[in-house]
């Protein structure tokens, strides 16, 4: 008896402990004309892949910490999803025609149709980006606010509750303001007209916003997007007042007030803050200080702990038998004697090919002085003929490298090397004077050629 009365005793305890229920949202459909097998669901701290199948068709459950907002991708293609804990989904859609032909059924399927129309609406009135942007100011003005008047008619006769609907209406605003935030520069830009500056009574269409919403940054694309652009001006502000680059982003970061925005922020612009140079200590211990996300410390402290080895004084990191284009290979350690100018470059980088004027132009200064110039691509394979060609046709002088496995080289990865073109100067013994040079076209260069004694 007292084995039956322990066993209920025992039976009731754990009959107390129900369970967590998960409310898995299930998300299926049918994709046409896809050359990729794999759907992509991605959102903030999120992502998940859902294999689709040989007949297109896809099906899979998504256990999400929050309802909200997120994307997915087909191939290269994306479109924006709204995703709520314990509902269903369904997609058809042919990839050949992806926004004009995206169809929801489902619990949620009125705001997602909604944010598939607010897409069509904006395409469909506004056009092609380079068109838009090259209107005059008051077809532009006239044209946005067409746009955003159109969604928000759409919003409101749509079959969404009030808290969609007021998400919506504001992101519309929110990309509004971005439209007009952006003109200036773009058109700029598109219409050719170098020095282009809109009219004095143009912001007066800018819609007031706040830049401290932490709901509507974790909430809204368009929200990040327009607080990004907001701190990216503050940034250049204070960058014409400081010279170094960290300091004007820890300028402008300093008048966020709230903590989360000004977090991410941060860590959007973590690389720029990172680098190599007197700056490195101060950037590092500013962003640690900034953050409560531990995945981003181990980030900034995995950048640091590299990038202290690229100090000043430090040994280089090394490549070799890299392909020399006049034949055999050259390793790093067979140029130790001289200065050695490294440009990390490749043939399809625009910003690469404009600096090769003023390289040629530099290197013909200090020919058979102590340094020697060294141009390392970083082209991928299929464009091994582009290089060899493109060596020879523009005469390119110096040492004409190949790495060996493009921007997986470990010399690119030693290097921190995240975009290009990219120049290192090393001294004579192997060791770095610089792992992010001037760059030929900028006076500095020769000013620091002039402090060695070059």
């Amino acid at each position: 008896m007292k084995k039956i009365i322990l066993f209920s005793i025992i039976a009731t305890f754990f009959a107390c402990e129900k369970p967590a229920i998960i409310e898995y949202t299930l998300f299926s459909g049918k994709v046409q004309n896809s050359d990729s097998d794999k759907l992509i669901v991605i959102g903030k701290d999120f992502k998940q892949e859902i294999a689709i199948h040989e007949d297109g068709s896809f099906s899979d459950t998504l256990n999400l910490e929050n309802n909200g907002y997120y994307s997915f991708y087909i191939d290269r293609e994306s479109s924006a999803l709204y995703l709520a804990k314990g509902a269903d989904l369904d997609l058809t859609i042919d990839v050949k025609e992806f926004d004009e032909s995206i169809a929801y059924t489902g619990t949620i399927a009125a705001g997602n149709n909604v944010l598939a129309k607010s897409y069509m609406i904006n395409e469909e009135t506004q056009g092609e980006t380079a068109d838009f942007y090259t209107k005059e100011e008051k077809d532009f003005i006239a044209t946005s606010k067409e746009a955003k008047e159109k969604i928000e008619t759409l919003i409101k006769s749509s079959q969404t509750d009030e808290a969609f609907k007021k998400d919506q209406t504001e992101n519309a605003g929110y990309q509004y303001a971005i439209n007009l935030m952006r003109y200036e520069r773009y058109h700029a830009h598109f219409a050719k007209i170098k020095d282009f500056k809109v009219s004095e009574t143009f912001n007066d269409n800018q819609i007031e916003f706040v830049t401290n919403d932490e709901a509507a940054y974790k909430n809204s694309s368009s929200y990040r997007e327009l607080v990004s652009i907001v701190f990216d001006q503050e940034v250049n502000i204070a960058y014409e007042t400081n010279q170094d680059y960290t300091d004007a982003i820890i300028s402008a970061s300093n008048d966020i007030e709230n903590k989360y925005i000004k977090q991410e922020l941060l860590n959007s612009n973590s690389g720029q803050m990172l680098g190599v140079g007197e700056g490195l200590q101060k950037a590092y211990d500013y962003l640690i200080a900034n953050t409560t996300q531990e995945t981003y410390q181990e980030k900034y402290t995995e950048s640091f702990e590299k990038l202290k080895l690229l100090a000043k004084g430090m040994p280089s990191p090394t490549f070799e038998s890299y392909e020399n284009h006049k034949g055999g290979t050259t390793s790093l350690t067979d140029l130790k004697g001289k200065y050695t100018y490294i440009d990390v470059w490749a043939t399809w980088c625009g910003p690469c090919l404009r600096e090769i004027p003023s390289l040629k132009a530099v290197e013909e200064e200090f020919r058979g002085k102590n340094i020697q110039f060294v141009s390392a691509s970083i082209d991928k394979e299929k464009d091994y003929d582009t290089w060899v060609s493109m060596v020879t046709d523009k005469e390119l002088t110096g040492f004409q490298l190949m790495a060996d496995n493009d921007w997986s080289s470990q010399f690119a990865k030693d290097y921190q090397i995240n975009g290009i073109p990219r120049f290192i100067l090393v001294d004579p013994e192997g060791n770095i004077v610089s792992a992010d040079a001037p760059r030929p076209s900028d006076p500095k260069l020769k000013e620091l050629f002039t402090e060695l004694n070059i």
